[in-house]
């Protein structure tokens, strides 16, 4: 299987939500039947509630002082994980952004950039498949974008509900810094969508 062809299992995986752990075994599952390993097995033991409350901390830290904020673009690194001291998300946001549009043109002129972050289950797994060849290419695109977007839609969600104010509202988009890039969610007023693939 192309990693392409499994998108978009993935897209309606992370839209769909749930229980994050949960949906990480269906994740793997998925990716057992389309590329036979007992690899998938191994990656199951990722810590995904610590995965998702560091990326919340994270991402309220980045966006505490700008408020204003409309759009925020998570990009995804699989080069520069430095064997865990670096990072494999990047931030940056708008205030031109539409949060109901679903557009995500506007990440190529963010008005600001952040701090990078690790998700560290991405690099515990990526420790693993990167060993095996035939899992290598596909697992690098198709593991990386689902089990992130899981993480961080987990995490914005856990975020938003916190701030949630009846104000203007925000959209998050992710995908490969370099790449694709898709709609995660979007928070207007006291509503929350998942929303991964749409638009």
């Amino acid at each position: 299987m192309d990693p392409s062809d499994a998108l978009p299992s993935i897209l309606k995986l992370v839209r769909t939500g749930g229980d994050p752990a949960r949906s990480l075994g269906k994740l793997l599952d998925h990716f057992a039947e389309a590329k036979p390993s007992s690899a998938w097995t191994k990656m199951k033991d990722v810590d995904v509630g610590r995965d998702i409350a560091e990326a919340r901390d994270w991402l309220e830290a980045q966006l505490a002082r700008r408020a204003s904020t409309t759009g925020v673009y998570l990009g995804l690194d699989t080069l520069n994980m430095d064997d865990g001291a670096g990072h494999n998300v990047e931030i940056g946001g708008s205030v031109k952004a539409d949060p109901e549009s679903l557009d995500t043109e506007w990440a190529f002129e963010n008005s600001w950039t952040g701090e990078h972050h690790l998700i560290r289950g991405l690099f515990e797994m990526h420790r693993i498949y990167s060993t095996i060849e035939d899992l290598y290419s596909f697992a690098d695109y198709a593991l990386f974008l689902g089990y992130s977007g899981i993480v961080l839609a987990a995490a914005v969600e856990r975020l938003e509900r916190k701030l949630r104010s009846g104000g203007m509202g925000r959209l998050y988009i992710w995908g490969f810094h370099d790449g694709d890039l898709f709609p995660l969610c979007n928070s207007l007023g006291d509503r929350f969508q998942l929303r991964a693939g749409e638009g």
